[in-house]
This record gives structure tokens, C-alpha cells and sequence, in this order.
């Protein structure tokens, strides 16, 4: 429902959707947060009320709400107790900043990722892609089944290891990372309702859960920790370099040792965990779409002359990045995302007025989904995003890196990851869903396909289709 046809409800009053006595809508949540809220906006409308336990929440799923939303400030609509929790992985980086702090760090850090650097790292990128095709063409010969979703991760522990450290993750600890990364991202969640149910004492429960995310996250820094001592070239053109090297503006000093390890984390985790969880998606949508995936095939061919792709060929491999585009409206791996209203002032959206102090819920996976932007949106079609289809598309009805100032400072480095790996996989292989596979959500801090993705790959012929044999 948008915002004109709520014509029933009465002026500047919300809906409201009732839930368990005390607990409100957590019970489901719990079961289904992406169901829960896609079945509340479906409901109700794009602006919905809820309860959770110790707190009242709003979820803004209409384009324009979200705009105002994102654009309004965090003077309005700052970061919360939730956002909060996820200092306990990224410290004080980017990620969970707020105010001054932010707007510093941010200045600082985004010429870093600038197209010129994504340029420069482009033999890194393809080097890993590279490594990737050799232990797939082993598979693939020998008839054995890859799991995408694993597979994925280990590739952008490649890519990130030699992009942010200037060289290659050992196997035993981007094991060691991977499983590290999978609890941490799996129980996070978890640590949010137990807050919203205990409060700031909910981090210290002994549950299983938490202790499991604890062992988890020593395990995590650990990694880091031993990554960065590691590093033999201090002056490289890879993230620890730059990040030494990065001066602000105002006093011409670098990063404080707190400052620099808490972003090394934030873009360590955030760098390979959502845009992983989007290329393991990006396959399975393929292997159950013939015909796109054999477009990829040939643009690849067609688009790539050598044995990895140039700065100039990727500008090229346009299908390819709708088909990452498309993927990502399915499957955002920021599936939502947690504003909270001013404790301070008063708040609206829509001339409706808001609590003080409530959680305020942006959810791309449900605006990416409404049929009144996105046609047949349970449908994988890529072709959704050609120039002239989008011009007449309001662009908050699609934020998969979110929008406003706080748009993802990694997004080209991301987009770039995905459109390599994708274009490079199918122009070697012909792959399909092995026999009987289900594949679901898991909702954890981003959004993963659950249990696996296993694909059964084939060799292409040099014509961009698969060998006889």
C-alpha cells in the first residue's frame, strides 16, 4: 500500500500491528524477520508501528519515507542500541559511527576507495579470480560438486587479504576467519533480541548463543590482529599502507591505534561478508536461469579479450551488472537496517508524528520486493535495470548500499568484486544446481543463502557453451 491509497486511515495516525502480550512482535521476528515485516508492509502500508519488548518501533518500507528518513539527519534519526552492539565487532569504524566523528572519518577515508584505487587493485582482483578458476577447473574435471556459498567466501578472504593486507590469507586462517565470520554473522542477531529483551545486560546472558559469539569474535580479532603484525610492506599501495598514511584535514595527523584497528576490522568483515553472501546469490540465481546465465556467458566472451579483464572491458560487461544489480534487489545482504528516532526532539514522517527514542526500521529486502516499483519482483530479471527502464523508478525504491551521506563507502569496490567473479565463472563454466538442492535464507547480520549452494560445473567451449563431453 503507498501512501496515497492509505486513503482509510485517519489523519496523521499510523497503523499499528498488534502482537504477543508483552513481547509484541518479537515471537515472529525470532521465526521470520524478512516474512514478518514483508507480510506488516504488505498489510499495512509503507509506514507500520510495532512493539517489542522495552521499545516501540516503526518500519519504513515506502520509497519517499525512506528518503526522508535518510536524508533527514542523525539529528532526527541517529544510529541505535542495536547498531551499538556491533561496536563489540567494529569498535568505532565507519560502520557504527555517528556525528563529528563519522563526518571525519568519512572525509579521511573515501578518496581511498576512490575508482582510481579500485583501478589499481585490479591485478589483485583478478589474481584471486584467477586462483579461484584453477581450484574450480579441478572440480570440475573430477566431477565434484562446489559449494558455492563456502566457495565464495574463500574467494573474497582472497581478494581482501591482498587488498587490505598486500598479500595472500593462509588456508588455515581464512578457515579459521570463515568460521569465525559465519557465528559472529549468524549470532549477532541473536545478541539484538536479547537486548531488546534484557537491555544492556543482555551482552553479558550465558546462553549458548552468546557464548558462541564471544569465542567467535576473540577468534576474529585474533585473525586481524595477527594479519596486520604480518604486513611486510608498510609503504604498498593495499589498505594498511593507506590507512597509516591517511592524514585529516584539520590537524594533518593520521589515525589514532584505536581509530586504525577499528577500521581494519570494519572493512576486513564488511569488505568480504556482505559482498560474498551477493556473489554466492548471484550464482544460485543463475544456475536456475539458462538463458541469463548463457548471456553472461557470451558478454564475457564477447567483452573480455585476454585472460582477465581490463579497467576498459569491465565498463563494458553491461548485462553482467544487472544481473549484480538484480541480484542484489532479491537479495540484499543489508537486509535491514536500524535508525532510531530523536530522544531529544520531536520527529515526523509523513506529517505523522513519532515517538521519542523508538527503532526505526529500513528494510531493503521489502522495498525491493513491492509490485509497484519492482513488476513480478519474486522473478530474477536483470534486463529490469537497462538506462531506460530506471529513468521513470524512484531510486529509494532501490538501496541495497543504502542512500543519502551514508551511502556504503565500498560500493564500487564491491560492484567491481561481483561483476569480475560472475563475468569470469560463467565465460569458464557452465554450472547448475545439483539435484534435490534447497536453498534458503539465513538472516543473520546480512542476509546468506542457507544451507549451501552446490553446483554442479561444466567446462565451456570456446563458443560460450558447455563441451559435449
Amino acid at each position: 500500500m503507498t501512501l496515497e491509497e492509505n486513503k482509510n486511515q485517519p489523519p496523521n495516525q499510523i497503523p499499528f500491528e498488534k502482537g504477543w502480550p508483552l513481547l509484541g512482535k518479537l515471537p515472529v521476528l525470532l521465526q521470520n524477520i524478512i516474512g514478518t515485516f514483508t507480510k506488516m508492509a504488505r498489510d499495512h502500508g509503507g509506514l507500520v508501528e510495532f512493539r517489542l519488548p522495552q521499545d516501540r518501533g516503526y518500519l519504513v518500507s515506502d520509497p519517499q519515507l525512506v528518503k526522508e528518513v535518510m536524508l533527514s539527519g542523525e539529528s532526527n534519526f541517529p544510529k541505535g542500541r542495536y547498531t551499538k552492539r556491533m561496536e563489540a565487532i567494529f569498535g568505532g569504524g565507519l560502520i557504527t559511527a555517528e556525528g563529528a566523528n563519522w563526518k571525519r572519518q568519512r572525509k579521511l577515508l573515501a578518496p581511498i576507495f576512490s575508482n582510481a584505487s579500485i583501478a589499481n587493485w585490479l591485478p589483485k582482483i583478478n589474481g584471486a579470480t584467477e586462483r579461484l578458476l584453477k581450484q574450480w577447473s579441478i572440480c570440475a574435471e573430477s566431477g565434484v560438486c562446489v559449494d558455492a556459498s563456502a566457495q565464495s567466501r574463500i574467494y573474497l578472504q582472497d581478494v581482501m587479504g591482498e587488498i587490505m593486507f598486500g598479500n595472500e590469507i593462509s588456508k588455515d586462517e581464512a578457515a579459521r576467519a570463515a568460521v569465525a565470520m559465519t557465528i559472529v554473522n549468524d549470532t549477532l542477531v541473536e545478541e539484538f533480541f536479547r537486548t531488546t529483551i534484557f537491555g544492556s545486560i543482555g551482552k553479558f546472558a550465558p546462553t549458548p548463543g552468546a557464548r558462541r559469539f564471544r569465542r567467535a569474535l576473540r577468534e576474529f580479532n585474533h585473525i586481524v590482529d595477527d594479519a596486520i603484525r604480518n604486513v611486510k610492506d608498510v609503504e604498498g599501495d593495499h589498505l594498511i599502507a593507506q590507512f597509516r598514511a591517511a592524514r585529516f584535514a584539520d590537524t594533518g595527523k593520521p589515525m589514532s591505534e584505536k581509530q586504525f584497528r577499528d577500521e581494519v576490522a570494519t572493512f576486513f568483515f564488511a569488505g568480504q561478508e556482505t559482498t560474498a553472501n551477493a556473489l554466492a546469490w548471484a550464482l544460485y540465481f543463475l544456475a536456475k536461469n539458462s538463458p541469463e546465465q548463457q548471456k553472461v556467458a557470451v558478454e564475457a566472451r564477447n567483452g573480455i579479450a585476454g585472460t582477465a579483464p581490463t579497467w576498459e572491458e569491465l565498463e563494458r560487461l553491461t548485462f553482467v551488472r544487472q544481473v549484480v544489480m538484480e541480484t542484489l534487489r532479491m537479495k540484499p545482504p543489508a537486509y535491514a537496517v536500524e535508525r532510531r528516532t530523536s530522544d531529544s526532539i520531536d520527529s515526523e514522517l509523513h506529517g505523522c508524528p513519532l515517538k521519542k527514542d523508538a527503532l526505526v526500521v529500513i528494510a531493503p529486502s521489502v522495498t525491493h520486493m513491492d509490485p509497484r516499483a519492482w513488476p513480478s519482483p519474486a522473478n530474477f530479471q536483470p534486463d529490469r535495470f537497462e538506462k531506460k527502464k530506471l529513468r521513470d523508478r524512484d531510486q529509494y525504491a532501490y538501496i541495497p548500499f543504502g542512500a543519502g551521506a551514508r551511502k556504503c563507502i565500498g560500493m564500487n569496490l564491491s560492484l567491481t568484486e561481483l561483476t569480475i567473479a560472475i563475468a569470469m565463472i560463467t565465460r569458464e563454466f557452465e554450472y547448475s544446481l545439483s539435484d534435490g538442492a534447497v536453498v534458503s535464507d539465513k538472516t543473520g547480520l546480512t542476509l546468506r543463502p542457507f544451507p549451501e549452494v552446490p553446483l554442479i560445473l561444466r567446462r565451456r567451449s570456446t563458443a560460450g557453451s558447455a563441451t559435449a563431453d
